[in-house]
């Protein structure tokens, strides 16, 4: 197998050894909301509807009240609610093995992907609900050239790579945002954690195509898989805030 491809199964490796251990809890936990939800509605409006309709199936003038139509209704729109959440839900899952298996090459939108990547960040139980989070991406974004398994492996591995440095943190914030110029489109994501000694030399070294000393669970590995796109990856510290830059080249006019 040549680099690329090797970088590309040991991300793929590292995202499935989460699964079990990170991720399993939290797509049970997502799942149960919206179910208990559906299950509970379900069972009012079951009771409801024996009691306006009687056990005949048929009301005393089989005119419900105003009353009991209205909790009916509001019974069966919160049952369709919580029903589109839980397909929202399993979308987001089965999304995510889409992209991580897809090797076609083609035209990428970077910001429709960032956006599934850190909606999918909410199946990780400290994220969901130990870290702010603030999105702000721009969706008419130039498309860039690539394969959508390595857009999406590379980004989420640095995405909980900042979600990780800010565990132990006081103050937990991660913001993402997109941009482009005339050459690149830029995913910029920005987190309050604390980065391992030597990350932003490690980054660099890779991005310019060479041989970081560390791969910091597997951030470098992303910026190295990214590489053979020619993009730019940059790490700055300023204030306590962390902003890693990821810049694609694209051939729109």
């Amino acid at each position: 197998m040549d680099e690329n491809t090797i970088l590309l199964e040991k991300l793929k490796s590292e995202f499935q050894d989460t699964v079990i251990r990170e991720l399993l809890p939290g797509i049970l936990h997502n799942f149960a909301n919206p179910l208990n939800g559906i299950m509970g509605r379900s069972r009012l409006l079951q009771k409801r509807a024996a009691e306006v309709l009687g056990p005949d199936g048929k009301g005393a003038d089989n005119r419900p009240s105003d009353a009991a139509r209205g909790k009916m209704l509001r019974d069966i729109d919160l049952i369709v609610e919580q029903g589109d959440r839980f397909y929202e839900l399993f979308a987001q899952v089965s999304g995510k093995m889409q992209r991580i298996n897809d090797m076609r090459q083609g035209p990428v939108n970077l910001s429709e992907l960032a956006a599934a990547e850190v909606d999918f960040l909410d199946f990780y139980l400290d994220f969901k609900h130990s870290i702010e989070k603030h999105v702000n991406l721009t969706m008419d974004v130039p498309r860039v050239d690539g394969v959508v398994a390595d857009y999406s492996l590379a980004l989420s591995a640095i995405l909980r790579y900042a979600m990780k440095s800010m565990l132990d943190c006081p103050v937990r914030i991660l913001s993402v945002f997109s941009d482009y110029d005339s050459t690149f489109v830029s995913i910029v994501i920005s987190d309050t954690g604390v980065h391992d000694e030597g990350l932003a030399g490690d980054i660099e070294t890779a991005s310019a195509g060479q041989a970081p000393a560390n791969d910091h669970c597997g951030i470098v590995d992303a910026v190295k898989l990214l590489k053979k796109y020619d993009a730019r990856v940059t790490l700055d510290t300023n204030a306590d805030i962390n902003k890693i830059t990821i810049s694609v080249p694209h051939d729109e006019k």
